[in-house]
Order: structure tokens, then C-alpha cells, then sequence
């Protein structure tokens, strides 16, 4: 099941408005940080702050294979019964948002694989892209695009809550701090604390507005997904 027209824009705005909570403290960054104007609808989150970076470098970024199994590691189902089929899920979404515009992500296609060149979206052109993958504006659009198409499907959202935390409902401390790790498996200690505190102070707001607990989780994976530095290498 996927989530209407209204709950999609409604889950937009809050998240437009918390846009660009980033990794504080990443090598290869410069930081500010700036109070964040939430909906009209919305309470006033006193003190909360939002990180915008400007970057100075152009970092190695994974190819439209490893776009795939991240979002498959994120997004996979710690139950048995549902693994398979969430998995499927998963893979739908990317096809459906990466396919067309593979000559962003690199990673040549194989028109054989298939025996009707579906894998090379009905081009050859891209049977010979680079093995390598580069930053682009066209990249960035879809890979967006696939984040919201992941989060907008509730049996996504729910194996992903599941996953992080098995016996609370509602996002907790502990719980935050394994989505995270599901997106930077690596960060360093300081940095995960920073993050997981302004995730927290986003699902506070979100809770203040009686969000439902799916969309809170919703938005706080939308949030990291749409965060680029998953991608680097």
C-alpha cells in the first residue's frame, strides 16, 4: 500500500521545512547552522536547528548497482516471512526510478542479460558507460525521486521500523541511532550523537503535531535518504 496524494504533501512540507539535516563535522565540509521555519500548521520548535553544508570537493560516489543494494540493506525486511517480498519491493522501486535514467549513476548495462535489452532500458547507448559514477543534477533528481518512492510505501516503511526497533512503536534514542546506521554504518561517535539529537528534536515536533508514529519514521528515513553523503565512497 502507498500513501495518498494528501499524506505525500503533507510529508513534504515538514520535511521541505527541516530540509538539509546533514552529517555535522564530515571531513571535506564546511558547516552553518540556521534556525529552520516550519508549516504554518506546525508548533514552534524552540532551539532547533537544521545543518546546510557547502561543499569544496567532488567525492567518488557509488554506481547505480550499489544505489540498489544500499536501498535493499536500508529497506530490507528482518522477518523471514516478508524478506522476499519486501525485497521484490524494493527492487521495483529502483528499476522504476533508476532504469530510465541510468546514464546518471554509471555502470554499463548488459543488453543480453534479459534477451530484450530491458536492462539497458531499450538503449545501447548505455551498454557503454563508465564503470564509475559522478555527481550530477540529473542524478541527484532521481535519486530523490527514489527516495520519496521508497518511503511513500508503507510495507517499506513498516519492515524498516520493525528492523530498528522491534519493541517500541514510536522512535526512541537507541532506535534513531540503528536508522542511522542503516544509512552511515560508519560514522564516528560525536557525529552520531550530533545526528541522532537532531532527529530526536524533529520526531519531538512531529510528535507535538500528532503525526502518525508510521509517518514519523516515514520522515525521519525520508530525511536521511535524501541526505547525500550515504553515496560517497
Amino acid at each position: 500500500m502507498t500513501m495518498g496524494n494528501a499524506r505525500i504533501a503533507r510529508m513534504w512540507k515538514i520535511v521541505f521545512a527541516t530540509a538539509c539535516l546533514c552529517l555535522a563535522g564530515c571531513d571535506g565540509f564546511h558547516w552553518q547552522e540556521t534556525a529552520t521555519d516550519l508549516p504554518s500548521n506546525h508548533p514552534p520548535a524552540d532551539g532547533f536547528k537544521v545543518q546546510t553544508k557547502v561543499t569544496t570537493s567532488q567525492p567518488l560516489i557509488i554506481d547505480r548497482f550499489q544505489v540498489a543494494s544500499a536501498a535493499q540493506e536500508a529497506f530490507s525486511s528482518a522477518q523471514a516471512s516478508t524478506a522476499a517480498a519486501i525485497a521484490t519491493s524494493v527492487q521495483s522501486h529502483v528499476d522504476a526510478e533508476i532504469r530510465p535514467v541510468q546514464q546518471f549513476f554509471g555502470r554499463a548495462c548488459n543488453p543480453y542479460e534479459t534477451g530484450d535489452s530491458s536492462d539497458c532500458n531499450g538503449s545501447l547507448v548505455n551498454s557503454s558507460l563508465a564503470l564509475g559514477a559522478t555527481d550530477s543534477s540529473g542524478r541527484e533528481a532521481a535519486r530523490i525521486q527514489l527516495c520519496r518512492s521508497l518511503v511513500s510505501d508503507d510495507a517499506l516503511v513498516q519492515a524498516l521500523q520493525v528492523k530498528v526497533s522491534p519493541t517500541e512503536l514510536a522512535p526512541q534514542g537507541s532506535a534513531i541511532a540503528e536508522l542511522v546506521g542503516l544509512f552511515y554504518p560508519d560514522l564516528p561517535g560525536d557525529t552520531l550523537v550530533s545526528l541522532v539529537d537532531s532527529l530526536g528534536q524533529l520526531d519531538t515536533v512531529m510528535a507535538q503535531n500528532s503525526e502518525h508514529v508510521m509517518d514519523r519514521w516515514r520522515i525521519l528515513a525520508l530525511t536521511l535518504c535524501e541526505t547525500p553523503e550515504w553515496q560517497q565512497l
